[in-house]
């Protein structure tokens, strides 16, 4: 048997997929110069930072989950203030996000239970920021693009039967990408140098289906959350 024709599918996914990544950086590459050269032009330097803090996330269906409450999780990731004219700027941003619902107290006469659907994303936000009256505080809005990491659905049940935790792993019925939009408030206070920290607080809509399936009771739930972060800038 011929081994250059076993191998050959799987050299042409290698070839399609360094192809994809080749392309994807260039875009990149192309759609930042703008910015970096309107920085450039700019008394103003680009800043780097470092984020981290609380997210409090939900399902939007009100016809299923009206009575949901929020789930806590983390944020963290790295952001890139580029000063574009006077106080206005372009922020991307990538970070780490626990997301999700859940669903408490459901009580019938022999048990309890509580339901709780976990996601993980890596989020992309693109931020258009401006800086308010020359001072310390801004205001942003921008499209954020996610990418899901892991999905899990958790089922806690005690009561005079049955008791304990289940979970089960429902990435594959997760949609991978998840489209929101970011609005919200900066504020920062000087420490020193070109050092800065950093209060952040934002609110996402979800534009974009949660789950796959549309027969899925779940299938018009859109993520929808706040966040709360503290950030090193320098």
């Amino acid at each position: 048997m011929n081994r250059s024709r076993v191998r050959s599918p799987w050299l042409a996914q290698n070839l399609i997929f360094q192809n994809y990544i080749m392309k994807k950086v260039l875009l990149s590459l192309a759609f930042s110069m703008p910015f970096l050269f309107a920085s450039a032009q700019s008394n103003k330097k680009i800043e780097f930072g470092i984020n981290g803090g609380l997210s409090l996330y939900n399902l939007t269906n009100r016809q299923i989950y009206s009575e949901n409450n929020y789930k806590a999780g983390f944020a963290a990731g790295v952001a890139v203030s580029i000063p574009i004219a006077k106080s206005f700027y372009i922020q991307p941003e990538a970070l780490y996000q626990q997301q999700g619902s859940k669903y408490a107290n459901l009580t019938t006469s022999i048990s309890k239970a509580d339901y709780e659907m976990r996601f993980g994303y890596v989020n992309f936000p693109l931020l258009a920021k401006y800086q308010l009256f020359n001072s310390n505080l801004s205001i942003y809005a921008g499209p954020q693009l996610g990418i899901l990491t892991n999905a899990k659905y958790i089922l806690t049940v005690s009561g005079t039967d049955i008791n304990g935790k289940y979970e089960t792993d429902i990435k594959k019925d997760v949609n991978t990408i998840d489209f929101s939009g970011a609005y919200g408030l900066e504020y920062y206070f000087a420490i020193g140098g070109n050092s800065k920290i950093v209060l952040n607080a934002r609110y996402n809509t979800g534009f974009s289906h949660v789950m796959k399936s549309e027969e899925s009771r779940d299938a018009k739930s859109k993520n929808t959350g706040f966040t709360f972060m503290v950030g090193y800038r320098f």
